[in-house]
């Protein structure tokens, strides 16, 4: 069973930004190559596969963090009709264990 990230010591919060160019070069129905997987690639969170109301992590394997609404709605937006979409930002509470690396800045 997954673990969702709670208030738990050691979880924290990041922001993802999804910009113009990962909705232009994210993949439609594709968990680790959607618009919201390539931002938290690019912040720094390897591993994420994204699902409508989840995003699960592979480092460390069955970890997972519960999505705002607004990423949620994104999502399926996104796999509907990708015109419908625009950039935004949410915060994400990332479960402890799930590391993330220094941000890559924008691809």
């Amino acid at each position: 069973m997954k673990k969702a990230a709670s208030k738990k010591a050691g979880a924290r919060t990041i922001r993802v930004d999804v910009t113009w160019e990962d909705i232009a070069r994210g993949k439609k129905g594709e968990a680790t190559s959607c618009p919201i997987a390539r931002a938290l690639d690019r912040a720094g969170v390897a591993g994420a596969e994204v699902g409508g109301f989840e995003v699960d992590f592979t480092d460390p394997w069955g970890e997972s963090a519960k999505m705002p609404k607004r990423a949620s709605a994104f999502v399926e937006a996104f796999d509907d009709d990708r015109t419908s979409v625009r950039p935004f930002s949410f915060s994400l509470r990332l479960p402890k264990g799930v590391k993330v690396k220094q941000s890559r800045g924008a691809r």
